[in-house]
Parts: structure tokens; C-alpha cells; sequence
């Protein structure tokens, strides 16, 4: 039986993963392809001339100078911009590890093989992580696509660097949705929990830059879109200290779901 729900799991998701890789490698593709329309320091400059508020609120002020270059753009546009949408892939699939299942009254079948609870959540995890990890090739193939396209000039380090880095965002967010549901039996309450959590992150990553002092960092350190600093990778690439942490606290999540799962009556 060991790694049956594994290879199930991807079977059952073939069909989401072609349907959000190919979309979001699409807009990727369409995001880099329609770089060369703008110029890179008229855009800077007429930034500048926005009022600071409409700046901070745009989320502008710490993109400036990651602007000034063709890879900016790109990555600032299509990743700042879209992050929601990434968000939602391990939500929908971190969903599908128990709630989804436990909801339809599937999951009591599954329980009733010989297969552990641990084995079933982890194959289920390590299915849905290699999807994402597809998702991330797919995403990076489509901005290749389109840069070549477009016939510009990109350091495709940062551009592969920001894919790199996102990739642990997604991790996080499909750990912290397999904890709720591994706790919480009902299908409604664990979605708007999760998405409750995914909304409130990254509202506060977005108001973050718009206040000053020690409230801006304290919603910074609390937000994780934060730890996916899209303007930060585009001027001195990857950063292993946000990857690792993001990494990390997935692992703790994973945990705590794990133990969580192993002790509640399921269906109840």
C-alpha cells in the first residue's frame, strides 16, 4: 500500500494542475511579453511624481528601484500583483488532504484500509508539494516564453530566484490549511478560517508600508507575503534566511496537523 495515496493523489489532480499551470504560465508569459510598452524610468519617474500616500498605498515606495530594470517590472508586476491568486492553488488542494474528503464521507473509507493516518496526510502533503513545484516550472517557463518573445534583455537568476522563493510561501500556506482542516471537522468553518488567514497576511503586508514606526514592522514580521520580498530579489536575488524560516514553520505546521489528525474522531 506504501505510496498508493501518493500516486492516486496525483492522478485525481492531474486535471487542477494542468488547469492553474498553464493559466498562471500564461499570464506569465502575457506579463513579460508586454514589458517592452513601458520604459522603465519614465515609469520610475512618474512614480516619483505620485503623492507619497498613493505610492505607499499602491505598494510602490520599496519597488522604485526594482523598477528601474526590465526583470523589476516583470517580477514586481506579475508576482506583487498576483500573489492572491498563487495563494489560492494550496488552499484549494490543502483542502482536498482531509476536509473535502471528510465532508463527503470518503475519508471513513480511506481510514478503513490498513493505512496509517500519518501515511495518508503525508502522501497527500508530498503530492500536492510536487504540483506546486510543477506549478513553479510552469510559471518560470511561461516568463522565459514571453522574454523571449519580447526580445528583451532579463537576468533569468532573478527571474528563476523569485520562483524559487515562492515556492516556500505556497508550502506554508498549504501546511497551515492542512492543520485547520486536521482539527476542524467542518468543511465551511476550516475554508474561512484559512482564508480569513490568507486575506488578513497579506492586507497587512499591504498596510505595512503605508503607516510609520514600530507598527509598520511589527505588521510586517507578522504578514509571511512579507517574507516573499519580490523587490528585494530582484536587486541582490534569493533569500535563504526567509526561505528556511518559511520552510521551518511548515514543518511545524505539518507537525501539529500530523498530531492533530492522529487524535480526532473523524466525521464527528
Amino acid at each position: 500500500m506504501q505510496g498508493v495515496i501518493f500516486t492516486e493523489t496525483l492522478r485525481r489532480s492531474l486535471g487542477a494542475l494542468l488547469y492553474w499551470g498553464l493559466g498562471l504560465g500564461l499570464m506569465a508569459c502575457l506579463s513579460a511579453w508586454l514589458v517592452p510598452l513601458f520604459d522603465a524610468m519614465q515609469l520610475v519617474e512618474m512614480l516619483e511624481n505620485l503623492p507619497p500616500v498613493l505610492r505607499a498605498a499602491a505598494g510602490m515606495d520599496e519597488s522604485m528601484a526594482a523598477l528601474a530594470t526590465p526583470e523589476g517590472i516583470i517580477l514586481v508586476a506579475f508576482f506583487g500583483k498576483f500573489a492572491l491568486v498563487f495563494a489560492a492553488y494550496p488552499v484549494v488542494m490543502g483542502m482536498r488532504v482531509t476536509a473535502n474528503e471528510e465532508d463527503e464521507g470518503i475519508l471513513d473509507v480511506l481510514l478503513s484500509l490498513p493505512v496509517p493516518r500519518w501515511r495518508l496526510l503525508l502522501e497527500k502533503f508530498a503530492a500536492y508539494t510536487l504540483t506546486i513545484l510543477v506549478i513553479g516550472a510552469l510559471v518560470y517557463a511561461g516568463l522565459w516564453a514571453g522574454i523571449q518573445a519580447a526580445g528583451i534583455a532579463v537576468d533569468m537568476q532573478r527571474v528563476a530566484a523569485a520562483v524559487f522563493n515562492l515556492v516556500p510561501l505556497l508550502l506554508l500556506i498549504l501546511a497551515f490549511t492542512v492543520l485547520i482542516s486536521a482539527f476542524i471537522s467542518r468543511r465551511q468553518v476550516a475554508l474561512s478560517i484559512v482564508t480569513g488567514f490568507v486575506l488578513g497576511s497579506f492586507l497587512l503586508d499591504t498596510f505595512a508600508s503605508m503607516v510609520q514606526g514600530g507598527v509598520s514592522e511589527l505588521m510586517d514580521r507578522l504578514s509571511f507575503f512579507s517574507y516573499f520580498d519580490v523587490n528585494s530579489i530582484v536587486q541582490v536575488g534569493a533569500n535563504w534566511t526567509h526561505i528556511i524560516g518559511l520552510l521551518l514553520v511548515t514543518g511545524l505546521l505539518l507537525g501539529g496537523a500530523l498530531w492533530g489528525f492522529q487524535r480526532r474522531d473523524v466525521g464527528s
